[in-house]
């Protein structure tokens, strides 16, 4: 599916920026490139900003001590790396690869998500990149799965191996419609199986790529099928990051 849609793109962007003007992905301005001057500024200040090298929240300022993580040890995912919140350009952004049909946001996201300082290092390390997958009805439905679109970018530009390690058994409901932790963690509890041969993964360092990091239930899922084959580490990559609690980390 990811090589034909490689192909559709390849042929496609080409044709379309000749016979139509391009407009800003954003604001929908005449634009040179994908985004108008403007926009890209935007996107560029939300990647800038200072956030923890381990759990990827926002910090007041650039390698200050993060609360969330001192004492912390024995995680699931030992850290994430994102390219901004999930606020102002990059949610309408990623809104507009997840359910608007733009899948060819996938390739300039995630190029900017692979140059991401904190993602480079922990893909620079990696022995394979592995997309969270979707339930193959929602797959279906929505045409393609944005998480592996990211993952095969970013996998492509760091050289490393794409691995579909992980299969969706049912259809969740989407965790944007549940409000509390529990119920996300509940909705998503054995939802991935390994897909192979579990001896491919034992001992590899795995990066895992989503989409959106809110209160982190879908990829400690995924981690937790992907611990049955004793990796030797898991981290993970994603576009956004939501505040679980709802308040776009004003009162952080």
């Amino acid at each position: 599916m990811l090589c034909v849609l490689g192909a559709i793109r390849a042929w496609a962007e080409p044709a379309v920026d000749l016979m139509l003007p391009r407009h800003c992905e954003h604001c929908q301005r005449p634009s040179v490139g994908w985004l108008c001057e403007d926009c890209a500024a935007a996107l560029d200040e939300l990647a800038r900003a200072a956030r923890c090298g381990t759990c990827a929240f926002p910090l007041p300022q650039a390698r200050v001590p993060c609360a969330r993580c001192l004492g912390r040890s024995g995680r699931l995912i030992g850290r994430f790396a994102r390219l901004g919140t999930h606020s102002g350009i990059l949610r309408d952004l990623v809104l507009r690869l997840k359910f608007a049909g733009r899948w060819t946001l996938s390739k300039e996201l995630g190029n900017m998500l692979a140059r991401d300082e904190v993602a480079a290092e922990l893909l620079q390390a990696a022995d394979m990149v592995v997309p969270v997958p979707l339930f193959w009805l929602r797959q279906m439905h929505r045409g393609y799965n944005q998480s592996a679109l990211l993952a095969e970018e970013i996998a492509g530009i760091h050289g490393k191996p794409l691995v579909h390690a992980l299969r969706r058994l049912r259809h969740t409901e989407a965790q944007s419609s549940l409000r509390s932790r529990t119920a996300r963690a509940r909705n998503v509890q054995g939802a991935f199986i390994l897909r192979g041969r579990a001896q491919q993964f034992v001992g590899k360092r795995i990066v895992l790529v989503d989409d959106v990091l809110t209160s982190g239930a879908t990829l400690r899922a995924a981690a937790r099928a992907l611990a049955e084959a004793h990796p030797a580490h898991v981290d993970a990559v994603v576009l956004s990051l939501a505040d679980p609690k709802g308040r776009d980390f004003t009162t952080m």
